[in-house]
C-alpha cells in the first residue's frame, strides 16, 4: 500500500488559485463517537461553558452516563462517566439550581426513581441525587410546569400507566411525585403550551393503546383529565412544535410498528386533528424538530431503531411534509438530538446507537441535507487506492487495483469531489498494489500494479502509460522472480526517473526494477527480508544520497531499512518492533525535527505504532494507539489544518476509519472513528474538491467501492499543505510527506 510513490517525479495542483480557500478543523462526514453500554438517550448542551456543544448519553445497560466534551471543532474528548439509577432510559439537560450551568437529569426505569446531577460550572457534576418517579420511568422532560421560574421534571411510566410530576424547589431538589393517569405502557412526554394559556401543557405517548395523551395544566403544575388522541401502530415518542405556522404547538408522533410519524394539527384551543401519516424507516423511535434549512419552518428528524438509520422530513411551511430522506447511522438508532457542534452556524445531528453503543454525528450542510459519504464503484476486491491528476485538469483522481476482477479502475473527478463511473483497465492476475508516476517522463502519470497470480508468472509487475488523457494503454508486464505483496515507486539511483520496489511475501524479499526513463524497466536486485514482507515505503530516513527503502515483516512483528541499494547489494539497518502482524506503513515527518518518521498499522494487535526517527536511520521505541479492528493501511496528512500531519488508519474488521490528530510533536489524541464500507484495505489523503483541506478516499474490499469523505471545509489560516503560498495544495503534501 503505497504512501510515496511519485513525489520525486511530479508536482500537480488540487484547484486552481482562484477557488483555494484556508481551512482549519477536521470534519468528515460520518462521525462514531464511542459510548457507554446500550446508549439510549442522546442530549447536546454547553456543559463547561466554553460555547460549544458537549454531548450526553445515558446508557441503559451500563446504569450510567456518558459526558463527552466537545473539542472545539466537532471532535469529542474520551467520555466520562457518572453513575446514574438502575437502567437509565432517557435524559434532559437544563439549569435545576438556577446557578447558570446544565445539570442533568435522567429516569432510570429499574429503579422507579430520577436522578439529578448538579453541574460544578465546569462541565463535572456531582454524584446524583435520587427522587423517586412512577412504576418504569422510561421518558423524561424538564419544564417550569408551575410558573415560578425553575425547571421542574415530568416522567413518563411505562409499569404505572401514568405521568410523574417532580416540582423544583428551586435549588435543584424536588419535592414527592404528583401522578396523572396516561394511557397503556407510556413511553415519552413533551412539554409545550398546547391551549395558550402560558403553562407548559403534557403530551404522552402510550405504545400499549396506540395513542396520544395530552393533560393541560391548571397553572400549578397539576393536570386535568388527558384526551386520547388516535396515534399509529406502538407509538414511541412524541414532540410539540407549530408546524403549520399559526401560532400554536402541534405534535408529531412516532410510531414504532407501523414504521410511520403522525402529524396532528392543533386548532388553537389545545385540540387536535386527526393525524396525517408520514412514512419513516423501520421501527421510529426519538423524534426531535429544528428548521434545519432556515427557511422560519420547523422539520422533522427521526431515529429508526431497526433500520439503523435517520430519517429527515422537511416541511413545507403549510404543516405538511416532504417524503422522508434517509440517512445511514448506527445499529440501533432509538433516539436524536440537533445542535451546531462545529460551530458552522448550521443544525448538526447525532443518534444514540443502542446496539453499536456509540453516536453517530451527521454534519449539516445547512440545507436540510447532511454530509455522508459518497460510495463509488470500482472492480471487484479493491485492495489498494492511489490519488494523482491522471488526465491533467489539476484535480486529483482515484485509482485502485481490484484483485479478484484482474484490473485497474480509473475514476476521473469532475473537480469538485464527485466522481465520473470508473473505466477498468486489465492488468495482471489477481492486482493488489497500485501506485500513480510518470515512469515514461512524458509529464503525465501513469499506472503501475503488482499482481499476486501465481498461475501467471509473467505478469507480477504492470504498467499502463497514460495516453495524455487519462486514458491509459495496455500493460506492459515483467517478471520480478517472486509473488509481491506491496509496490512502490522512487528515484532509486539518482538518475532523474523512477524506479520500482516490491516486496514479495512468500519468497521473502525485495525486488529493485531499474527506470530506463521511457516507460520500460530492467530486472536489477533482489534483496533477501524477513519472513514475510508485506508493505514497502520510500524515502529519505537520513543522509544517504539515495532513497531509503522500508519494510514491513508480517510473521516476525517488525520493521527494517535498506539503507544502500547498489546493483550489487543491498545493506540493512537495525530491525525495530512493532505490533503484532503489520500491515500497512506510512513515512512523514510527524514531530517537525526534520526526520521522516514511520506509522505502522498492526492487524493482528488492533493497534498503530508510531516511530519517531532519529536521523540515522535508528527509531525510538514505538508508541502504541490503540485502533479498530483489524487495522490494515495507514496514512498520513494534515487534516486539521494546524501545520503537522495527522494520521488515519483503515480497520478491515470493523469497517471503518480510525483519526488522530497530531499534538504537534508526534504523539497523538482526539481519536476519532468514522465508518465506511466493508473491509476497507486502503486509504488514500488528498484534496479532493480544491478547497484546501485533505480529503479521504477509503478501498472497501468487501463492497468493491471506494467511500469518498469530503473534509467540509471551515475558513482559517493559510493551510500548511500550500508550500508556496500560491493557494493550491502542493502533490507531495498531499502524499503525506
Amino acid at each position: 500500500i503505497l504512501t510515496l510513490a511519485t513525489a520525486a517525479a511530479v508536482t500537480l495542483t488540487a484547484a486552481p488559485p482562484a477557488h483555494a480557500q484556508t481551512c482549519s478543523g477536521m470534519h468528515f462526514p460520518g462521525q462514531s463517537v464511542p459510548a457507554g453500554n446500550a446508549p439510549r438517550s442522546v442530549a447536546w448542551g454547553d456543559l463547561d461553558g466554553d460555547g460549544d456543544l458537549d454531548l450526553v448519553t445515558a446508557n441503559a445497560f451500563g446504569d450510567d452516563l456518558s459526558v463527552l466534551m466537545n473539542n472545539g471543532d466537532g471532535t469529542f474528548a474520551v467520555e466520562t462517566r457518572y453513575a446514574a439509577g438502575f437502567l437509565p432510559m432517557s435524559l434532559a439537560l437544563g439549569d435545576l439550581d438556577g446557578d447558570g450551568d446544565l445539570d442533568l437529569a435522567v429516569a432510570n426505569y429499574n429503579s422507579d426513581s430520577t436522578s439529578v446531577l448538579l453541574n460544578s460550572g465546569d462541565g463535572t457534576f456531582a454524584a446524583a441525587a435520587s427522587y423517586a418517579a412512577g412504576d418504569g420511568p422510561i421518558g423524561l422532560a424538564l419544564g417550569d410546569l408551575d410558573g415560578d421560574g425553575d425547571l421542574d421534571m415530568a416522567t413518563a411510566n411505562e409499569l404505572g400507566n401514568d405521568a410523574s410530576v417532580l416540582l423544583n424547589s428551586g435549588d435543584g431538589t424536588f419535592a414527592a411525585p404528583g401522578s396523572f393517569a396516561a394511557g397503556s405502557f407510556p413511553q415519552r412526554v413533551a412539554l409545550g403550551d398546547v391551549d395558550g394559556d402560558g403553562d407548559l401543557d403534557l403530551a404522552v405517548a402510550n405504545i400499549g393503546s396506540d395513542n396520544t395523551s395530552v393533560l393541560l395544566n391548571s397553572g400549578d403544575g397539576t393536570f386535568g383529565a388527558q384526551t386520547f388522541y388516535t396515534a399509529g401502530d406502538g407509538p414511541w415518542d412524541v414532540a410539540l412544535g407549530d408546524f403549520d405556522g399559526d401560532g400554536d404547538l402541534d405534535m408529531a408522533v412516532t410510531n414504532f410498528n407501523s414504521n410511520d410519524i403522525g402529524v396532528l394539527l392543533n386548532d388553537g384551543s389545545g385540540t387536535f386533528a386527526a393525524q396525517a401519516l408520514y412514512a419513516a424507516g423501520d421501527g421510529p423511535a426519538g423524534v426531535t424538530l429544528d428548521d434545519l434549512d432556515g427557511d422560519g419552518h420547523l422539520d422533522m428528524v427521526v431515529a429508526n431503531k431497526n433500520s439503523a438509520d435517520t430519517s429527515v422530513l422537511m416541511n413545507n411551511g403549510n404543516g405538511l411534509f416532504t417524503p422522508q430522506t434517509r440517512y445511514a447511522t448506527g445499529d440501533g438508532s432509538v433516539d436524536v438530538a440537533l445542535g451546531d457542534l462545529d460551530g458552522d452556524g448550521d443544525l448538526d445531528l447525532a443518534t444514540a446507537n443502542e446496539v453499536d453503543n456509540d453516536l453517530s454525528v451527521l454534519r449539516g450542510i445547512g440545507d436540510g441535507t447532511f454530509a455522508v459519504e459518497a460510495r463509488y464503484a470500482v472492480g471487484a476486491n479493491p485492495l489498494s487506492v492511489a490519488l494523482g491528476d491522471l488526465d491533467g485538469d489539476g484535480d486529483l483522481d482515484i485509482a485502485t487495483a481490484n484483485r479478484n476482477s484482474d484490473d485497474a479502475s480509473v475514476l476521473l473527478n469532475h473537480g469538485d469531489g464527485t466522481f465520473a463511473i470508473q473505466t477498468q483497465y486489465p492488468t495482471g492476475s489477481s492486482s493488489l498494489s497500485v501506485a500513480l508516476g510518470d515512469v515514461d517522463g512524458d509529464g503525465d502519470l501513469d499506472l503501475v500494479t503488482a499482481n499476486d497470480g501465481v498461475e501467471i508468472s509473467i505478469d507480477d509487475i504492470s504498467v499502463l502509460l497514460n495516453n495524455g488523457d487519462g486514458t491509459l494503454t495496455a500493460p506492459t508486464f515483467y517478471d520480478d522472480e517472486g509473488i509481491p505483496s506491496g509496490l512502490a515507486l522512487g528515484d532509486l539511483d539518482d538518475d532523474g526517473d523512477l524506479d520500482i520496489a516490491v516486496v514479495n511475501g512468500i519468497s521473502q524479499d525485495l525486488t529493485l526494477m531499474q527506470g530506463l526513463g521511457d516507460g520500460t524497466f530492467d530486472y536489477a536486485l533482489v534483496c533477501p527480508t524477513g519472513a514475510f514482507p508485506v508493505d514497502i515505503a520510500i524515502g529519505d530516513l537520513g543522509n544517504n544520497a539515495l532513497p531509503v527503502i522500508a519494510v514491513i515483516d508480517f510473521n516476525n512483528n517488525n520493521l527494517l531499512t535498506i539503507i544502500n541499494h547498489t546493483p550489487d547489494s543491498c545493506m540493512f539497518s537495525a530491525t525495530f518492533a512493532t505490533g503484532a502482524q503489520p500491515r500497512g506503513l506510512a513515512m512523514g515527518d510527524l514531530d517537525g525535527d526534520g526526520n521522516l518518521d514511520i506509522v505502522v498499522a498492526n492487524n493482528a494487535s488492533d493497534d498503530a505504532s508510531v516511530l519517531l526517527g532519529n536521523g540515522d536511520y535508528t527509531f525510538a521505541p514505538q508508541t502504541r494507539y490503540a485502533a479498530g479492528d483489524g487495522p490494515w493501511s495507514v496514512a498520513l496528512g494534515d487534516l486539521d489544518g494546524d501545520g503537522d500531519l495527522d494520521m488515519a488508519v483503515s480497520n478491515e474488521l470493523s469497517s471503518d476509519v480510525i483519526m488522530w490528530l497530531n499534538n504537534g510533536d508526534g504523539t497523538f489524541s482526539s481519536r476519532t472513528r468514522y465508518a465506511v464500507g466493508a473491509g476497507p484495505a486502503s486509504i488514500a489523503l488528498g484534496d479532493l474538491n480544491g478547497d484546501g483541506a485533505l480529503d479521504m478516499v477509503v478501498a472497501n474490499a468487501g463492497n468493491g467501492d471506494v467511500s469518498v469523505l469530503l473534509n467540509q471545509c471551515v475558513e482559517s489560516a493559510p493551510c500548511p499543505a500550500d508550500f508556496n503560498g500560491d493557494g493550491v495544495v502542493d502533490f507531495f503534501d498531499v502524499l503525506a510527506f
